[in-house]
């Protein structure tokens, strides 16, 4: 997503949420800079101070959502603070194109200060973060393995489940990429980010379509 839609959609929520709290839609810049130092960031995830690379291994012909594994992996990178210059990245992130991760496990390998592997539930390797990327790590990750020195971590270790966008607690999800199971991922993952989308359909697509419906069900006295 490019920085101006990224800056449009946070906006738009931004007055969505004003005007769940009783206020008027705010059109001054300004004045949005300032109900955002108190409303805070559209997403609480910290984004790791130091520059981490991030580098996706192997493809898949698999889209989900209509995105190539590639791209979504990049743009989840991105959201993690991620950069894709590893020559002055003090650590690497590398994701395998045949998986798809929750976010909330992408930020914790970033922001991991030592080395360290993610884990499938069957005890393959299919991620890490590393301070200093041995030669052949690539198509270590590949065949499901890890360096010596990298610490071994399940998803509920490298992230706490906290989805910020739901406002709740739910264990991070790491699943195969698989053609068999392309319904199911795709349904996960919109459960984990309907809210934002949602909010957007109602902000513009819907207020007065809404209104009419509760207004019907609070005459019903549903």
């Amino acid at each position: 997503m490019c920085a101006n839609a990224k800056s449009l959609i946070d906006n738009a929520l931004l007055r969505f949420r004003l005007s769940r709290l009783g206020c008027s839609p705010v059109d001054d810049a300004k004045r949005i800079l300032a109900v955002r130092r108190w409303v805070g960031p559209m997403s609480a995830s910290a984004v790791p101070a130091r520059r981490t690379a991030g580098v996706v291994v192997g493809d898949s012909p698999l889209r989900v959502w209509s995105l190539s594994s590639e791209l979504r992996l990049r743009r989840q990178l991105e959201r993690a603070g991620a950069v894709d210059d590893a020559s002055h990245a003090p650590r690497t992130v590398l994701l395998r194109a045949d998986w798809v991760y929750d976010d909330a496990l992408v930020r914790g390998l970033c922001g991991a200060d030592d080395d360290v592997a993610l884990v499938a539930s069957d005890g393959a390797v299919v991620a890490l973060g590393l301070s200093a990327p041995e030669a052949g790590v690539e198509q270590m990750l590949a065949a499901g393995r890890a360096p010596a020195a990298a610490r071994k971590v399940t998803p509920a270790q490298i992230a706490d489940g906290y989805n910020d966008a739901l406002r709740k607690r739910e264990p991070p999800y790491l699943l195969p990429l698989v053609a068999a199971d392309l319904p199911a991922i795709e349904r996960r993952i919109f459960a984990g980010s309907y809210k934002g989308v949602t909010d957007l359909v109602t902000l513009y697509a819907w207020p007065r379509p809404a209104r009419w419906v509760t207004r019907q069900c609070a005459n019903a006295g549903i």
